[in-house]
């Protein structure tokens, strides 16, 4: 046969393998779909696995299956309530006067080469923290070989903790909640300045430097010294931030893949863990960018328990049907890469997918007065909703000379623009209701959270012209122009889709007369506007990072400003009064008197007002009726543990709802045919 047919012929073998493909879109091997898998899609690949650097919710969705935390929020109840995870028990603050040691600049040692520390006698906080023994890490080759688990492995010690703790402490990792811990814990800022002076004089960083706030009794114990008050600090426990590292897997794989860097870079460049090494229920196995993540059941997971009680209608959900059962149910996390939403609905109406959210553009479909429409229903497909503990907000610059400042002329400005931005039209038109009107900072669900606090927030037009005239731009008119005041309304929604929200904000604000511009850039280019204070209104948002009014408040704090002090203070707002109101709620426990400080904190913002409150999204997932097990909450990023699957109904329903499309393959061989009519007439001609 000649190159030609041979070239032919392969032709007609791929397209053959193609069209037998395209009978199904089946995604998944067969193993995959009929085993005790979860089956999940994701639209964005992690940037960071570490947890010392990790900052995102779609990052959390992995490594917190296999990463675990001193504490954790029990899964069933609401308000959150904080349970021992890795620790015993839940540690209590104790106030007492202690002898810390402190090292000297420079370091000093005896004769023997020993560290010598000047000793300092402080009254302070002290948490003392005793962790559960016999927890192991997940197999990794980073570990020595274990005769008695028959792995490579070993038991998590109070030094992992010790070694996460300086690593949050550590410049080149930028670890992003270390400007809020480093004032907290003693010996954090100290142990970050000698290794920036490492940094900077071109030596690798030294990790035996003392960090004077962490001290270890022994393997399972360790202390915590604070510098203040500070009860939040257990929701810091209940993050990844905070787990156990072990230091050999730092030694192991950074040797792997920083061994060929010259010296010189190698000292500057982070080191970010790119496998996940925990001790949680899951272990990654495999991570293909843009294609795949693949988690499987950790061998060796400690004996841990799903709930025996919970909230009232919990029972009836069927969310205690497991209690007291061993965790976890699900042997292996399959996640697919789907950037698409309409492809991930198909996927999931298909079987192909456990659960699913609701686009924009698929909501008119599947939900229905506020309920699952009657034909997914007939699927015995479920709709879950939850409050979420996010909120979203359209801010002013405070330091901008005409939107900003504290003048009564310049609080009247913004309280007229926020009376005339109609929330409730905002929410029904581009969230399809899905979301509550805020009328504070604090989402609903936190404590401190009161819908009465709502000073100049809903709609009302005249009100706002009211205001705007006592602002001195009666009609909207600039009086130092005689023409409509111009602001500029700076995003970074480039895209055709957000075209329409952000003019119906534009509409909503003319009404007052004023002009409204906007300026849409690139991420990169609003966030150097926003660092540089070069913007007049600007749009932003807020996810909880634990359950507590101060992770709200704090985003208002004078000593976050982003310009002056590079915070998440994104308004620039500074009020001395809410500063001092901040300063005694923040390190309080949820009493009474909290309460009342929180609400003229609250008075005192709504007043000034640096924010437009827009919405608090209210969460909407679709659940196959094999998918158990399921209760929504934001701050619970190691759910996939307490899960449940019925296999064998997945597989009955993706049989019953996705038959084999034969025609392509039909129409292939009719081709074919056709074509090799002619050929058989010329082979006979030859012959003849």
């Amino acid at each position: 046969m000649t190159s030609g047919n041979n070239f032919k012929l392969k032709i007609l073998i791929y397209t053959a393998a193609l069209l037998l493909v395209s009978c199904s879109n089946n995604p998944y091997s067969g193993r995959e779909l009929t085993g005790n898998h979860q089956l999940r899609s994701y639209s964005e690949d992690p940037k960071y696995l570490d947890p010392v650097r990790s900052y995102y919710t779609h990052e959390a969705a992995v490594i917190d299956q296999a990463y675990e935390f001193l504490l954790e929020y029990h899964y069933l109840k609401r308000p959150y309530e904080l349970i021992p995870c890795l620790a015993e028990k839940i540690p209590q603050a104790e106030k007492k006067e202690i002898i810390i040691n402190e090292p000297f600049s420079p370091r000093r040692y005896n004769a023997s080469g020993t560290e010598i520390f000047m000793q300092k006698k402080i009254n302070t906080v002290i948490y003392k923290i005793t962790i559960k023994s016999n927890v192991f890490y997940a197999p990794n080759p980073c570990f020595s070989y274990n005769s008695e688990k028959g792995v490579n492995t070993r038991e998590m010690t109070s030094a992992d903790f010790l070694y996460a703790w300086k690593r949050i402490c550590d410049p080149l990792l930028s670890c992003p909640v270390f400007p809020v811990l480093s004032g907290k814990i003693y010996g954090m800022r100290e142990f970050y300045e000698y290794q920036k002076n490492l940094l900077e004089s071109g030596l690798d960083s030294d990790y035996s430097f003392l960090l004077s706030g962490f001290i270890i009794h022994n393997r399972y114990e360790f202390s915590l010294v604070l510098t203040e008050p500070y009860p939040q600090i257990l929701y810091w426990f209940a993050m990844h931030f905070t787990s156990p590292m072990p230091e050999e897997a730092m030694v192991f794989y950074k040797k792997q893949k920083y061994n060929k860097l010259p010296p010189g870079i190698r000292r500057k460049t982070p080191f970010y863990l790119q496998e996940i090494i925990g001790t949680g229920p899951y272990m990654l196995t495999s991570w293909k960018k843009r294609q795949e993540i693949v988690m499987i059941k950790n061998p060796l997971f400690r004996p841990a328990f799903y709930p025996v009680s919970g909230m009232t209608g919990d029972q009836e959900a069927g969310l205690l049907a497991d209690a007291g059962k061993q965790l976890p149910f699900i042997d292996a996390l399959i996640m697919k890469y789907e950037p698409a939403s309409v492809s991930m609905w198909n996927k999931f109406q298909q079987g192909y997918l456990d659960a699913s959210g609701i686009s924009k553009e698929e909501f008119g479909k599947a939900v229905i007065s506020g309920d699952i429409s009657p034909e997914l229903a007939q699927k015995k497909i479920t709709l879950s909703k939850g409050v979420s503990a996010s909120i979203f907000y359209l801010g002013f610059n405070m330091l901008d000379p005409v939107v900003g400042g504290m003048r009564p002329e310049k609080k009247l400005l913004r309280q007229a623009i926020s009376c005339a931005v109609n929330v409730s039209n905002y929410i029904k038109i581009f969230r399809n209701g899905r979301g509550i009107a805020p009328s504070s900072p604090i989402a609903p669900g936190i404590f401190g959270y009161n819908e009465k606090n709502s000073g100049y927030q809903g709609y009302n037009l005249m009100e706002g012209k009211r205001l705007l005239a006592m602002a001195g731009y009666k009609n909207g008119l600039d009086p130092r122009t005689g023409k409509p005041l111009v602001i500029r309304y700076d995003n970074a929604s480039t895209g055709s889709a957000e075209r329409p929200y952000l003019l119906f904000i534009k509409d909503q604000i003319e009404q007052l007369g004023i002009k409204i511009e906007l300026a849409s850039t690139d991420l990169n280019t609003y966030r150097q506007k926003i660092s540089d204070g070069n913007y007049q209104i600007f749009e932003s948002g807020w996810s909880l990072d634990y359950p507590d009014p101060e992770n709200f408040l704090f985003l208002l704090h004078s000593s976050g400003g982003t310009v002056r002090f590079h915070g998440d203070n994104t308004a620039n707002y500074e009020n001395p009064e809410f500063d001092r109101l901040f300063g005694r709620l923040a390190a309080m426990n949820n009493t009474d008197l909290r309460r009342i400080l929180i609400d003229q904190a609250v008075s005192i913002i709504n007043d000034d007002r640096p924010w437009i409150y827009l919405f608090c999204p209210i969460d909407y997932v679709l659940l196959h009726e094999w998918y158990k097990n399921v209760k929504l909450a934001d701050v619970i990023n190691n759910s996939a543990k307490y899960r449940r699957l019925d296999p064998e109904k997945r597989l009955d329903y993706v049989k019953k709802n996705n038959r084999p499309r034969y025609w392509p393959l039909f129409l292939f061989f009719m081709v074919i045919s056709a074509a090799a009519v002619p050929a058989v007439h010329t082979v006979k001609r030859r012959y003849q």
